[in-house]
């Protein structure tokens, strides 16, 4: 029996499964098994597994045949051996911060199914993060919608909540995320006790901004940001709060702004409108001067140009 089951499914990425390996070999929380899912590996990845396996004896290789989609049956039948009381999950090219599952695990004594706060390096070295909380309705009914902000390596669930699901991981329709079709079981389940850690335990590396990239130039990245990891974590995830206040603090003027700019055009339309009915208090003042005829043929005239005026109410 273990505390956590860390599930780290593979197919193409190589020598970036080792450092994901590492990531978790690293835990300040050591009581955990790890299972990684090959689906359909190729022959530079079947050569990361059996390095990796010489790593720990907790490691355990699930070789399959490629599948239709990323393999998502191959989880499911794997978590029937699992011996955790937790479940976690790490994508092949991302990576852990050293107390990810220690605050999994206490976080998971009181809920079903929790994720920590999403942080994505951009190829450029930038980030994108958001402050997505599951235990707040309007951000579960935001995800539900088809929003999918929560990564594979940022979530994880107790064993016990897993085996109630009607299907648990199966294949993914076409045109669907994978990793969102399954939260969308997760979230809708009766009951659900969901939340966010609203900590930073994950770097993730999406695939889709790095298409143009080698794997080299993956492996090399992974690798100087393991190193950063392995170094300071404290002073990276400070580097990565800060770089949270800084979007934030963008964000909040950019919305004064928008506001102001609101309350300006609000201004001038109460002004227009204010005008309006000066100039057209004026135009009735004047043509009740005029003589019949010649309110008559102003009235003929200007209805002609679309440009007399509406009655007061």
């Amino acid at each position: 029996m273990s505390r956590a089951t860390v599930i780290i499914p593979t197919h193409n990425h190589g020598r970036l499964l080792l450092s994901a390996v590492r990531s978790v070999l690293r835990q300040t929380m050591q009581d955990f098994e790890i299972f990684i899912i090959g689906d359909g590996v190729t022959k530079e990845t079947k050569e990361a597994v059996e390095e990796a396996l010489t790593l720990d004896s907790r490691i355990r290789f699930f070789e399959h045949p490629k599948s239709p989609r990323t393999g998502e049956p191959y989880r499911h039948l794997a978590l029937r051996e699992a011996t955790g009381k937790i479940a976690c999950f790490l994508s092949d090219d991302d990576l852990w911060f050293p107390d990810h599952l220690e605050i999994f695990s206490h976080k998971l004594g009181d809920n079903d199914v929790i994720h920590s706060l999403p942080f994505a390096i951009n190829p450029d070295g930038t980030v994108n993060t958001s402050m997505i909380d599951w235990s707040v309705r309007e951000w579960v009914d935001w995800t539900l919608a088809g929003a999918n902000r929560v990564g594979l390596s940022c979530v994880g669930f107790t064993l016990d909540f897993y085996r109630s699901l009607p299907h648990g991981w199966r294949t993914t329709p076409p045109g669907r995320w994978t990793d969102h079709y399954m939260w969308e079981q997760l979230l809708t389940m009766p009951g659900v006790r969901a939340a966010g850690t609203w900590r930073f335990t994950v770097l993730q590396f999406p695939a889709s901004t790095r298409r143009d990239w080698t794997l080299e130039q993956k492996i090399a990245e992974l690798e100087a940001w393991e190193r950063k990891i392995t170094k300071n974590p404290d002073g990276l995830r400070a580097d990565v709060q800060r770089v949270l206040a800084l979007n934030f603090h963008h964000l909040e003027i950019q919305t004064i702004a928008q506001a102001n700019q609101l309350s300006d055009q609000a201004d001038k339309i109460a002004e227009q409108a204010n005008r309006q009915m000066v100039d057209q208090t004026l135009w009735n003042e004047r043509m009740k001067n005029l003589p019949g005829f010649a309110r008559n043929l102003l009235r003929w005239h200007w209805r002609r140009k679309g440009l007399w005026p509406r009655r007061n109410p």
